[in-house]
């Protein structure tokens, strides 16, 4: 199910109140944001896919394996925008 642009806002609420780089959706992916390596000046873009609803990172760890420090790093605040979109949803 596609997201409304009002739950989409209030999820992005949540994350630019971490004062995180917001970018635009595009064909498979939304609420997409940027984050910086903790190691190097990388920046890796982090967004949540629009029909199986997970989330990704644009590093090379996410795309070889499908895991990553980065959503490791960031995982309290996507289960935040996670929670957010259930109850803008209705579900629990």
């Amino acid at each position: 199910m596609e997201l409304t642009q009002e739950t989409k806002d209030r999820a992005l609420t949540v994350l630019k109140d971490k004062g995180l780089t917001i970018l635009p959706d595009n064909k498979q992916w939304e609420l997409r944001f940027e984050i910086k390596s903790a190691t190097s000046d990388s920046l890796y873009t982090v967004a949540r896919h629009k029909t199986n609803h997970n989330w990704g990172c644009s590093c090379f760890g996410w795309i070889r394996y499908r895991k990553c420090k980065h959503l490791d790093a960031v995982s309290d605040l996507l289960e935040s925008v996670d929670i957010v979109i259930k109850k803008s949803l209705g579900q629990s």
